[in-house]
């Protein structure tokens, strides 16, 4: 303190040095006790390692950072799903030990991971990422868009698309159908279909039959909802309406 310094700053290039900028100046006085020196932010913790603990969640465990600058009070966890770049997806989690369970996540998502370091009064840097996925489900909505089509008076075609929410792969689409809805569903005809498939037709129906349609989806889990109940009419063959005799 209260010393003379002089400072050069040169600009060179590989053809020869620039003129240097200089700056003479003397430090300021101390007046009365030295201010107590501000904290350094601690250092990221070490180690982190994450383990899908179910479908809705994943533990988190890490180790002390190799340096310690200061006493760690907490540390907080940045999760949020992977390459996201909507802020309202990121989620934070506080622990005051080494390892925290995150809850609430969504099934067979990818997921980012992070850990700061918290002192008494300032925060450390975020670690490195570290990346895991939780486990998969029964699919937790229905499969969409289902459509049915009489393609003749004896079959029918039905399509419909993935659900909103597999949670897991599809790996079979079950088809339900039946003449009396009343039925108990164990009572319902059904066929199933791979889960690349999203069509199917169902043959050998009865001519001018009402027929009710639901269609579900299953991972490796179990299976998820059934679609609402769609209805469809089998047509008589031209020559019954035009005779109104079979032939």
């Amino acid at each position: 303190t209260d010393r003379q310094y002089e400072v050069r700053v040169w600009a060179f290039d590989k053809q020869k040095d620039g003129a240097a900028a200089v700056w003479k100046g003397r430090t300021d006085k101390i007046h009365g006790r030295p201010s107590k020196p501000s904290s350094s932010p601690p250092w990221p913790p070490n180690s982190i390692q994450a383990i899908a603990n179910s479908s809705t969640s994943i533990w988190l465990r890490w180790e002390n950072p190799r340096f310690i600058n200061g006493r760690i009070i907490s540390y907080t966890v940045r999760c949020s799903p992977a390459g996201t770049t909507n802020a309202s997806l990121v989620s934070y989690y506080t622990s005051s030990s080494l390892e925290v369970l995150l809850e609430r996540l969504k099934p067979f998502t990818h997921y980012e991971l992070a850990v700061q370091s918290n002192g008494v009064d300032t925060a450390g840097p975020f670690s490195s990422t570290v990346e895991e996925s939780t486990l998969p489900d029964r699919p937790s909505t229905p499969p969409e868009e289902l459509q049915l089509s009489a393609i003749d008076s004896s079959s029918v075609l039905v399509s419909w698309r993935p659900p909103l929410e597999p949670n897991g792969v599809i790996i079979s689409y079950r088809i339900l159908y039946t003449v009396n809805q009343s039925e108990p569903e164990q009572q319902w005809r059904n066929l199933s279909e791979d889960g690349g498939i999203f069509s199917t037709e169902v043959r050998g129906l009865s001519r001018g039959t009402r027929y009710f349609f639901k269609v579900g989806s299953s991972t490796k889990v179990g299976p998820g909802p059934f679609t609402p109940v769609m209805d469809v009419q089998t047509p008589l063959p031209m020559y019954d309406k035009a005779v109104g005799a079979t032939w």
